[in-house]
């Protein structure tokens, strides 16, 4: 086995790992805590973002390998990445200053992990195949979640799986707070509007494209949040 395949292997795990952060994630109420008692999900459930911590650390690992790998490794470093840097230092500065240590900890771990992640998918994952999986993933993903909003909001459920929410009357799909289910559904609908537009994908793919947009569409309807509804018009009429 040369380096080459070694390298795409190693690509390939990389990517089967971001997507399962970027598919659990959401799943699991968008990574917050949930009491779960007398559960076996109790673990995950209680503290979800661990996973994705967890997560992190065979990425990292993998990214390593590849570094070593290449006779001439590269750091690619965008302009946006200095931003991204100077947040994290903010944080960090600011976790020191706090007067509440043990929620600034928190905190500042979430933003270390979305940092960790930003850099690798940066340096990893910014090919085309892996850029349009990664896309697609979240796009059916989203649809996923806004059919599970729908039949909340139409059945008039007051549950996210199977733990209690405070809004029966609006879909909130795998979140607890509609308006978090809104904040991923108007992100993920203009990604899949411009595929079906100038995606370079066969007629059937963009025809599910469309079904997906218009799940989506739906979904954002039934969260009932007025921000997400006037995120998504400055979207299309931008």
């Amino acid at each position: 086995m040369n380096r080459e395949t070694v390298d795409q292997w190693l690509e390939w795990s990389i990517t089967g790992l971001v997507l399962a952060i970027l598919v659990l994630m959401p799943l699991a109420f968008g990574g917050r805590p949930q009491g779960a008692a007398g559960s076996f999900l109790d673990p995950v459930l209680l503290e979800p973002f661990l996973l994705a911590e967890w997560l992190c650390l065979p990425i990292l690992l993998l990214w390593m390998v590849r570094l070593w790998l290449n006779p001439r490794p590269r750091l690619l470093w965008p302009p946006v990445c200095w931003v991204v840097l100077a947040f994290l230092g903010y944080a960090i500065y600011r976790y020191f200053t706090s007067d509440l240590e043990y929620i600034a900890r928190q905190e500042v771990a979430h933003v270390v992990v979305y940092a960790l992640f930003f850099f690798v998918l940066v340096n990893n994952l910014h090919g085309q195949e892996a850029t349009q999986l990664i896309s697609l993933s979240l796009i059916f993903l989203a649809m996923f979640i806004s059919f599970y909003a729908v039949f909340q909001f139409y059945t008039g459920s007051d549950q996210v799986w199977h733990v209690l929410k405070p809004y029966p009357k609006r879909g909130s799909g795998t979140y607890i707070c509609p308006n978090h289910l809104g904040g991923l559904l108007e992100m993920t609908l203009p990604l899949a509007v411009a595929f079906v537009l100038a995606g370079r994908f066969k007629a059937v793919t963009r025809v599910f494209l469309a079904y997906a947009a218009l799940v989506l569409c739906a979904g954002i309807v039934v969260t009932m949040s007025r921000g997400t509804w006037i995120a998504v018009a400055c979207a299309v009429l931008g």
